[in-house]
């Protein structure tokens, strides 16, 4: 908003309190049939009213909420059954046959012909210590993504030490909204950025997982997948100028 974009936030039908909302037949019915029918028109809606200008572009930049209330990440990945998760969201019964996984996974995930056809560009980023969803997972989808519909319109951006989303002992801050205007806009095609560490002070908020003996100023680039930053040689290990995407 502080930028000029209209936006339209919502919990995508549920607030539960630990990410195995999709068991619950009625979230997924709000997950799955209600909240994303319902919320796009009010977006498209609003997109119209603030851009006048009919050639102007809608997008879409979106990432699943902070860790909810009395939700512990790292409990969560230490002491979850995950098999007996996995069995849940995927189950069917006789009034609902259709699994929680079905409803919030897209039938073909890795065919995006639609979107690059209409101009449309992809940023995604995630934590490599997600606890939630597994980068590797992300890493296939993105691969199969490149196989299947191209490779001019899509970035993946790894966080190493990354949690869900954010946390972790990680260099979480970056901007990915301005690089995806300019290339939607301006066909300028994203490369690395940097990324810095929200430690005490920060205006965007302190990420309590930052070490103590980090530097405020501690930065690393963000790479593109499959890079990795890695050590020049020399240079303060504290910088992203000490490294580079390879």
């Amino acid at each position: 908003m502080q930028q000029g974009f209209a936006v339209l936030s919502s919990d995508a039908g549920h607030s539960a309190a630990v990410p195995d909302f999709g068991v619950d037949p009625q979230a997924r019915l709000d997950y799955g049939c209600q909240a994303v029918a319902k919320l796009t028109p009010m977006a498209k809606s609003a997109i119209k009213t603030v851009y006048v200008d009919p050639g102007s572009t809608g997008i879409i930049f979106q990432v699943p909420p902070a860790n909810p209330v009395g939700f512990n990440p790292l409990n969560f990945a230490l002491t979850t059954d995950l098999d007996a998760l996995y069995a849940g969201i995927t189950a069917t019964n006789a009034t609902y046959t259709g699994s929680a996984m079905s409803f919030m996974t897209p039938p073909n995930p890795t065919r995006m012909q639609g979107l690059r056809e209409r101009g449309g560009k992809i940023m995604v980023y995630q934590g490599v210590s997600d606890s939630i969803f597994s980068f590797t997972d992300t890493e296939a989808w993105y691969k199969g993504v490149q196989k299947d519909t191209g490779t001019d319109f899509a970035r993946l951006y790894p966080v190493p030490g990354m949690g869900h989303c954010n946390g972790g002992p990680a260099t979480g801050q970056f901007d990915l909204l301005t690089p995806l205007v300019n290339w939607v806009e301006k066909g300028i095609v994203p490369q690395e950025g940097g990324a810095s560490a929200r430690g005490a002070g920060n205006a965007g908020g302190v990420n309590s997982d930052v070490p103590a003996a980090w530097a405020a100023d501690w930065t690393r680039p963000l790479c593109t997948y499959p890079k990795v930053a890695r050590y020049k040689g020399s240079g303060s290990t504290e910088l992203a100028g000490s490294f580079s995407c390879e």
